[in-house]
């Protein structure tokens, strides 16, 4: 189900069970487009699966401390982190002392306080023709994470040109990266260039807007290089064959499988990662 749709409610309904639907509790009515309300019902459905079903590995998303930070800003957690703190005391209730459990993310946040709009400076150099708001036709075109742009030249010889003119217009906004550090990064490999934002600035995609914007859509983002300070994550484990007090002084996203495999006495075949759980 799509957290970021109306009919959230109604999906559910539809597809629960009366007494399923009545052991958990019906979710809150806005939980299509809040986020704290999504983590309410996570909470409530963890606890109960695995209390009932007692499965040998789950999986749960509370997604309100990332809303929290795109809203505010990176000190914009603090109080969502408090009621995470509150529904995983919850979860860990629920489970025994023979019970591994890791508490992942996926990034950290880079505060936010200006949004640059590369699309409006190839729209008026031409790359890109917009009717009504809407794209009737382009060259080079951008598509914005936020944190990161990719571009995309459909002729290999707009390349060069496209690149002067995002480089020639940067000041300090943001670096224009090329495609042997974009394979590196694993990045896209149908875009011809990539934009990263410099300091506190972000990307829009929009068509209409100017150059540059004083106002943010945003207050924190994510999606810069992971080399970025502050979008490094966390990693916490606790339960069977985690000793307290050990210190990982650098792991990657990749070694999570790996670790959850491991604990579970399966290995995984020709991956990136290692176990950091010895």
């Amino acid at each position: 189900w799509d957290p970021n749709s109306a009919g959230t409610l109604d999906r559910l309904r539809a597809a629960a069970t009366p007494s399923l639907w009545a052991e958990i509790g019906e979710p809150e009515a806005d939980i299509g487009t809040v986020r704290a309300a999504v983590d309410r019902f996570v909470t409530r459905a963890v606890v109960h699966v695995l209390r009932t079903k007692k499965p040998r590995l789950l999986f749960a998303h509370f997604i309100n401390v990332d809303d929290a930070q795109h809203k505010r800003g990176r000190d914009g957690a603090r109080e969502a982190l408090k009621v995470l703190d509150g529904q995983l005391a919850r979860v860990l209730e629920a489970v025994d002392d023979q019970t591994l459990v890791l508490v992942v993310g996926d990034h950290g946040f880079v505060d936010v306080e200006r949004n640059v709009n590369p699309n409006a400076l190839l729209r008026d150099a031409g790359y890109v023709s917009v009717v009504e708001g809407k794209i009737a036709g382009w060259r080079a075109l951008g598509r914005s994470s936020g944190g990161s742009m990719a571009i995309y030249v459909k002729d290999p010889k707009d390349v060069r040109p496209v690149r002067e003119l995002l480089r020639g217009k940067s000041e300090g906004m943001y670096d224009v990266l090329e495609r042997p550090e974009l394979d590196t990064l694993g990045y896209d490999p149908a875009a011809a260039l990539a934009l990263e934002p410099r300091g506190s600035w972000a990307f829009s995609g929009a068509l209409t807007e100017r150059f540059v914007e004083g106002v943010p859509t945003v207050k924190g983002n994510h999606g810069q290089r992971p080399t970025r300070p502050g979008l490094a994550t966390g990693f916490i484990a606790a339960g069977p064959g985690v000793k307290a007090g050990t210190l990982i002084e650098r792991m990657r996203l990749v070694d999570v499988a790996p670790t959850i495999a491991k604990a579970l006495g399966l290995e995984l075949k020709d991956v990136e990662g290692e176990p950091v759980l010895r």
